[in-house]
């Protein structure tokens, strides 16, 4: 039995290749954002393997192309920074929240990574917002776990109880200008 590589693969073995070339050409900047379409390689995989390509359907090879080495290394330091803390915050027991909020920003950031191998883009969009909104839940929690740690409480407040003394104002009733009509 005779297996169609290209029909396992959809067409990403066939495309991968002159996209890979096309990074050659521009290394360090890349071609801008949606570069596929610009240079004309959704064009080429249209007209040449009869299969429509809007984008090379391999986040880390999109953003290669689009941004270059210099944006790719750019973004990737935002990735590290949420997949560290989120997982700080996971490996944490010391608190049930921080064990929740940090494994699901860890569990949707690898879900993107590992899926981006083969699909998806590392570009913001509507089907991660989900994601984004917990990995600024889990940056906000670590923040305020290194704050209790280091005993300074959240965000340089003291832990120590705050007394405030309100003033009770009586009400004046025989102070009618505020009620005057005209």
């Amino acid at each position: 039995m005779h297996e169609d590589e290209s029909e396992i693969t959809s067409g990403r073995n066939l495309v991968w290749p002159a996209v890979i070339a096309k990074i050659k050409q521009a290394p360090l900047i890349g071609y801008g954002r949606q570069a596929m379409v610009r240079t004309g390689l959704s064009t080429w995989a249209r007209d040449e393997l009869g299969d429509e390509f809007e984008h090379p359907h391999e986040a880390y090879f999109e953003m290669l192309l689009d941004n270059g080495v210099i944006g790719f290394l750019a973004i990737v330091p935002l990735f590290y920074i949420a997949l560290k803390r989120s997982a700080g915050l996971f490996l944490d027991r010391t608190e049930p929240l921080y064990e929740a909020v940090g494994g699901a920003a860890l569990a949707l950031l690898l879900a993107l990574l590992f899926a981006s191998f083969g699909a998806q883009t590392l570009y913001p969009r509507e089907g991660v917002v989900g994601m984004w909104a917990a990995i600024g839940v889990a940056l906000r929690l670590s923040v305020d776990r290194e704050h209790r740690q280091s005993g300074e409480g959240t965000f340089g407040e003291s832990d120590e109880p705050v007394v405030v003394v309100e003033e009770l104002i009586e009400p004046n009733f025989a102070d009618t200008t505020r009620f005057a009509t005209t």
